[in-house]
């Protein structure tokens, strides 16, 4: 007889589990022990939520009291097609173990990032038309065309639709735990060569948002995730940014809240060569009549709703060449941290930044909260 496949094996030991530690005390308190799920989780079968199935699996041990705890105030229902399979809320981001930088490293000017600033911030690697998958010398073939990516979860990264679809193949590679790029191409391809903190993830897939379309006036609707292939860990270089799902939409940005936007892009009109320091701005959102206002006269029009615009503080301070699918951000004092929170994806500006004070134009990610979460896959 053939063995039974891990998954199943997975599933009948949580299952098995469940009832013998759990299933008592869940029955007991079943009117008020089932809750509704936050907005950043989802109502899934146990054998689904690999964060809470760990709680039941382990080798060498039962359950502690604590995980116990846990497992019965997660429980949301029980599934309609498993006997003794609770559902259980499954956390779809990491909400409130995100967005945290340590204060020494917070500076709000513009300017270089400091190492560890903003451990969220990845760029989109891509495979040439002419390069073979396994390289010219065995060595995987890579570049930078400059799209970046906002870690959200260890699986999941957010960034615009236009840098997953306007071009010939989707980004192949997420770079991780970088703050200077590297000159040498070959340093992208292979990260431990070339740095101690930087490194690649291969894509497993992406998804953007149905009603992008590539090209179109205005770049509506450009924001695309993007789904690694395996978990990453979480460090000191690499950590996930918080969504707004508090923040109801209007109530996001308080008036002249300073906001953040990252890149590797051009810091001055006219220039398209990219800085090799991953570089901050500091920018305030302007009012949507401004924003259309300045963009009349353009193919492209600004939907208050979707997007927001900003404008930088000084000359040359807007996002700019290579800083598209970057991320906006504000911060948010929430239990006595000092959150990071991401609230727009970079998606379009003028040809050069800061020209004539034209904004850089973003997606709006409170907008598409319910879009996220429901795209975003537990296992």
């Amino acid at each position: 007889m053939a063995p039974a496949p891990p998954a199943l094996l997975l599933w009948l030991a949580g299952a098995a589990l469940w009832a013998a530690l759990c299933l008592p005390a869940a029955l007991a308190t079943a009117a008020h022990s089932q809750r509704t799920c936050e907005a950043f989780e989802k109502c899934v079968p146990l054998s689904d939520c690999k964060s809470l199935l760990r709680l039941v699996t382990h080798k060498d041990r039962k359950p502690s009291e604590h995980e116990k705890a846990l497992l019965r105030g997660a429980q949301c229902g029980w599934s309609p097609t498993s006997a003794f399979m609770p559902l259980v809320c499954c956390d779809l981001v990491p909400w409130g173990r995100c967005g945290e930088v340590p204060g020494a490293l917070r500076d709000a000017a513009n300017g270089p990032a400091n190492e560890g600033e903003f451990p969220w911030m990845a760029r989109l690697l891509y495979r040439g038309p002419a390069d073979r998958a396994d390289g010219a010398d065995g060595a995987e073939l890579l570049h930078y065309e400059g799209c970046a990516a906002s870690l959200i979860s260890d699986r999941y990264l957010l960034t615009a639709a236009s840098c997953v679809t306007a071009r010939d193949n989707p980004p192949a590679y997420v770079r991780l735990g970088e703050l200077d790029a590297p000159e040498d191409p070959a340093c992208v391809a292979n990260s431990s060569d070339c740095s101690s903190t930087a490194f690649n993830v291969a894509v497993q897939d992406v998804v953007v948002h149905p009603e992008y379309a590539v090209g179109a006036a205005g770049h509506q609707h450009d924001i695309a995730l993007v789904r690694l292939k395996t978990a990453v860990r979480y460090s000191e270089h690499v950590a996930p940014v918080c969504l707004p799902i508090t923040d109801p939409l209007g109530d996001t940005l308080k008036k002249d809240r300073p906001l953040t936007v990252l890149g590797w892009g051009s810091l001055h009109r006219a220039n398209t060569n990219t800085t090799r320091r991953l570089t901050k701005s500091v920018l305030r959102e302007v009012p949507h009549e401004f924003c259309t206002e300045k963009y009349r006269e353009t193919p492209d029009h600004v939907d208050g709703v979707h997007q927001l615009c900003g404008r930088g503080l000084a000359e040359g301070s807007d996002a700019c060449h290579g800083d598209r699918g970057a991320p906006l951000s504000s911060t948010s004092v929430r239990q006595g941290a000092v959150l990071t929170i991401l609230e727009g994806v970079a998606s379009f500006g003028t040809v050069s930044c800061a020209t004539d004070g034209m904004p850089a134009v973003f997606a709006r990610v409170a907008t598409y909260l319910p879009w996220i979460m429901t795209s975003i896959k537990v296992a």
